[in-house]
Formats: structure tokens, sequence, C-alpha cells
């Protein structure tokens, strides 16, 4: 994935459990001091993304992240909203990617 000035690229990478996913999104997306680090403070924050100069923002998982399935759904509708939110705004427009062995699973828990 290229990485210039209009693009912000967050490569989430060995996460066990649903807090340090939280801290290491919130970490590297520089979320505002009011950040909760918990689920409805990523969907605040990610739909909204004021304070990112960058046009496009990449959620780049190296692998599929380490949660129970219940968490995991949760995560994946906020990034789906989040990503939706962003598909028809002109300010920033939100990429996820996860490694293609997790494209099943992932499909299975949007279901």
């Amino acid at each position: 994935m290229p990485h210039d000035a209009e693009t912000l690229v967050v490569r989430i990478v060995e996460v066990q459990g649903k807090n340090e996913l939280l801290q290491q999104i919130g970490i590297f997306l520089k979320f505002p001091d009011y950040y909760g680090a918990n689920w409805d403070a990523l969907d605040e924050c990610l739909n909204d993304l004021d304070w990112i100069a960058e046009s496009t923002v990449v959620l780049l998982h190296d692998e599929m992240v380490n949660l129970l399935d219940e968490d995991l759904r949760t995560y994946l509708e906020i990034l789906s909203g989040a990503s939706g939110h962003w598909s028809t705004a002109p300010e920033h427009s939100l990429r996820i990617i996860f490694p293609e062995d997790a494209r099943a699973r992932v499909c299975t828990l949007l279901s």
C-alpha cells in the first residue's frame, strides 16, 4: 500500500484482546484526549476524523484480530458503519483491509 501525504496507513498487528485493540487504534490515529477506549468512543472517533490531515485513512490488519466473537462482531460493525459514513464524504475516505484468509470469518460475523 503506497503511503503519501494524502494517505495515513495504520497497521493493526498482534492484537490480543479488546483493550489492546482500542488502545492501539487510539494511539495510531491520534484520537483526541476525550477518547474513552471503548466501543462507543471508537465509533464516534472513526466517524469524525477532523484532526487527521490526510484525506485517506487505511486500517491495515496484518491478521485477524484476536477477539471473542461478540467483540469481533462489534468491531466489524463499527468499521463497516464508519466506512459507509465516509464513502460519500469529501473530507476523508476510510479503507479497511483484512488478510484474504479472514474474509470468510468477517462475512460470517457481519451476516
